[in-house]
């Protein structure tokens, strides 16, 4: 007969949504920061802010954390960042296109 784990799923669905949460943070730099037109030190500040979001999702990954509430954020944002790398990196590429396109910074599209 098949044992029931409910702290066993919760531990499980909680490591692979701080696992995704961590992918989207460290996209975060090589998808959107690269992408603005930033200062260095902005730039630098943003890549140092999403990797250590991303470090601190990945030790509550591997240290298994699993209050309900904790794993319903998660959940969430696991959901969340990834629509927001994915659905901002094509809003300013396609923004930088257009401008490319209307005679603006053509090195732009290319970013």
């Amino acid at each position: 007969m098949h044992e029931h784990d409910p702290a066993g799923w919760a531990a499980t669905l909680n490591a692979f949504a701080n696992l995704a949460i961590v992918g989207g943070y460290f996209l975060v730099p090589f998808t959107v920061l690269r992408r603005l037109p930033l200062t260095r030190f902005v730039q630098i500040a943003g890549v140092i802010f999403f990797g250590t979001c991303g470090l601190t999702h990945l030790a509550m990954a591997v240290n298994g954390e699993h209050h309900w509430l904790l794993i319903a954020n998660h959940v969430v944002q696991a959901g969340a960042v990834w629509c927001f790398v994915v659905g901002f990196a094509r809003l300013v590429t396609d923004a930088n296109r257009r401008r490319a396109h209307r005679g603006g910074d053509p090195a732009g599209a290319e970013r």
